[in-house]
């Protein structure tokens, strides 16, 4: 596994469920949809901010972190199975190991 391969977020008991590589590849446009998807509105300042963050903050700045079940004593199988009704109401796939 290559991490969370999603971000749960929770507002209000409403639970939003957003694919993490999407938020990697498209952050901007997944940030502002967030915003919309709740009803709050995305001020230019808040923009102006998370772009400077981004800009300061580089995805290849530091070497990856790399995570697996394993190393934390898990059986992948097992956990994937623990999740199968989530990954399928959600439409999630499984993620490939890197």
């Amino acid at each position: 596994m290559t991490g969370a391969s999603l971000l749960i977020l929770l507002f209000v008991a409403t639970l939003i469920s957003i694919v993490y590589l999407a938020v990697v590849l498209r952050c901007m446009a997944r940030f502002a949809a967030l915003h919309a998807r709740v009803g709050w509105i995305l001020h230019d300042e808040a923009e102006w901010r998370v772009r400077a963050h981004l800009a300061s903050h580089p995805k290849d700045l530091h070497e990856p972190h790399r995570y697996s079940l394993e190393t934390a004593g898990l059986d992948p199988r097992a956990i994937a199975h623990l999740f199968k009704t989530y990954r399928e109401y959600f439409d999630v796939r499984e993620e490939d190991a890197p």
